[in-house]
């Protein structure tokens, strides 16, 4: 059984609602003082082959993993023990995300298997960086709803009913019917059909690794090294790191061999640009101006700076608007 999940550590309650993706049957645990559903929430753990959740890689499966891995230890311990540790460790795994660390539990470690759909769409990506609030604005959700005590408030097992497991149970649904999208199972026109966990299940049958998680642009990568590796009869290890940094490396450098220019202004513009060197600490930009338009280039790629205008075509003219797709890299 697979589920859709979300879990809310307060600092004296925890909850977990999930929906099964197929049945779309819900379940809800509450582990407080008035109400532990501990043992419960461990049977129900027991059945699930697989969560899918947002950003549950780095805080929602964590939480569960420490959950199962300390079964025997809880088993013996008060419930506000058990709510303590909870809280304690939740709050250890949001300051290691917020520092850029290491999680505790690496993917592969996990006892039950983990779709994040926040890693999924390259959402971890600081300049992509979204929160569930915010698909919840972009796909039209009905209400979008915050949080509603502090986490750190002790609160009552009627709030936690009637406030905190609404909330709770609303996450889920938003990230049901994301997973839904990322499914392709949606009129969204730019979505549907599209099935992005149908493509990662092919491409690690095909390829020989767990793709699941990947974003786009990892995916690539990864198969690019593969190939390469095959090419060269290197072992992936062997390929050298993309961390490793030229320090004395010029703009011309990175030219191709089959780049030309016949004017003396670009020519000119090549040249000095050519012998720049890199400063990998500081932005450079260098600016050209060609039939009205200044065109900036920079480390990032290529702009054009242009004036705010407003077009309108005639009857007998068609207004388009384009664009230039690129794959980038991380």
């Amino acid at each position: 059984m697979k589920e859709v999940y979300d879990v809310e550590t307060m600092i004296n309650v925890f909850t977990y609602c999930g929906k099964d993706t197929k049945t779309l049957q819900e379940s809800e645990f509450i582990i407080h003082r008035d109400r532990n559903d501990i043992d419960k929430l461990y049977d129900h753990l027991e059945l699930l082959t697989g969560q899918i959740g947002f950003n549950n890689l780095s805080f929602d499966g964590q939480v569960i993993q420490f959950i199962l891995n300390s079964k025997t230890q809880f088993a013996w311990m008060h419930v506000d023990e058990i709510i303590d540790e909870i809280y304690s460790f939740a709050q250890k795994c949001i300051q290691t995300s917020n520092s850029g660390g290491w999680s505790e539990f690496a993917e592969w470690t996990l006892k039950i298997p983990q779709l994040d759909l926040f890693k999924i769409w390259h959402f971890d990506n600081k300049a992509k960086m979204t929160s569930l609030k915010w698909i919840e604005y972009m796909i039209d959700m009905h209400s979008i709803e915050e949080m509603p005590i502090h986490h750190s408030v002790p609160v009552s097992l009627e709030e936690v009913v009637n406030k905190i497991i609404p909330y709770n149970r609303h996450d889920v649904n938003a990230t049901f019917e994301f997973y839904k999208i990322t499914k392709g199972d949606t009129e969204l026109s730019l979505y549907k059909g599209v099935n992005k966990i149908e493509l990662r299940k092919n491409i690690s049958a095909e390829f020989g690794f767990n793709a699941m998680n990947f974003n786009d642009v990892k995916i690539g990568d990864m198969i690019n090294k593969l190939s390469y590796c095959k090419l060269t009869g290197l072992h992936k290890k062997e390929i050298p790191s993309s961390t490793y940094v030229d320090r004395n490396l010029y703009f011309k450098d990175c030219f191709p061999e089959y780049m030309n220019f016949k004017t003396e202004k670009f020519q000119n513009f090549i040249h000095i640009l050519g012998n720049t060197k890199v400063d990998f600490d500081k932005k450079q930009e260098f600016s050209i101006e060609h039939n009205g338009t200044t065109y900036i280039i920079a480390k990032g790629g290529i702009h054009s700076k242009d004036k705010g205008r407003c077009i309108i075509p005639t009857d007998k003219k068609n207004l388009r608007d384009a664009d230039i797709g690129l794959m980038w890299s991380n």
